[in-house]
């Protein structure tokens, strides 16, 4: 990915659809030096999700698709022109898209608390991230010159690993907490996804135009624009 976001092809920017899915992959893209100006949530009912992503049918011989409620066949699962009978794949089912959706919203809530801190706690996160890993380098050293020399055979031996007592974990506190942060807060914004395709693309694309305006107003010159 890294090699086609720096390629020619991506000089004026490019978008990521459905990327990332998770604050590791936000962490691992902002490590790597990828700034971006624009983040946008794509906002619908639960209901509506089900809808468009299960009840999905396929006729596998040709490839064509149906859908219960978008395209449905002239007989229900069967193919219009062969008369075959349709297939479902098991992650069009609505059981595995209720999983699917449960599982993107737990991530998706991370990710909008990753990219929506207020300034002044983004500057708070990015101190805290410097000043940890300053901390970790340094015990990093004072490890190896702890380390006694091998020829010396009346020194006190070294703890291994398996015999440090681990940190006790702070009560209430998340399993994960984010590493790395951006040096500079993207826009985050929430797009109305519900109705028809057209009208959900327009609304996409004039928030997609604000940032660019905002992008223009904050530089003069430079590259285009990168979004999410």
């Amino acid at each position: 990915f890294l090699e086609r976001a720096r390629s020619a092809a991506c000089a004026k920017g490019y978008i990521l659809d459905g990327m990332p899915t998770e604050v590791k992959q936000a962490e691992a893209l902002v490590k790597q030096g990828e700034e971006f100006d624009a983040v946008f949530f794509l906002d619908m009912s639960d209901e509506t999700v089900m809808r468009r992503t299960s009840g999905r049918w396929v006729h596998q011989r040709s490839g064509r698709i149906y859908h219960d409620t978008f395209a449905r066949p002239k007989a229900p699962g069967y193919d219009d022109e062969t008369g075959e009978r349709l297939t479902q794949r098991a992650d069009d089912s609505p059981v595995v898209a209720q999983q699917r959706l449960d599982a993107y919203k737990k991530n998706a809530a991370a990710l909008r608390e990753y990219w929506s801190v207020s300034a002044g706690e983004h500057k708070r996160r990015l101190k805290e991230a410097a000043e940890a890993a300053k901390k970790a380098a340094a015990k990093a050293v004072s490890a190896d010159d702890a380390t006694p020399p091998a020829s010396s055979s009346d020194a006190t031996p070294a703890a291994d690993a398996s015999s440090t007592a681990a940190e006790p974990m702070v009560e209430g506190e998340p399993s994960y907490k984010p590493e790395v942060f951006c040096k500079r807060l993207p826009r985050v914004a929430t797009v109305d996804a519900e109705g028809g395709m057209e009208t959900v693309r327009g609304r996409v694309f004039a928030a997609l135009d604000e940032a660019i305006k905002e992008k223009h107003a904050r530089v003069s010159r430079g590259g285009w624009w990168k979004f999410w």
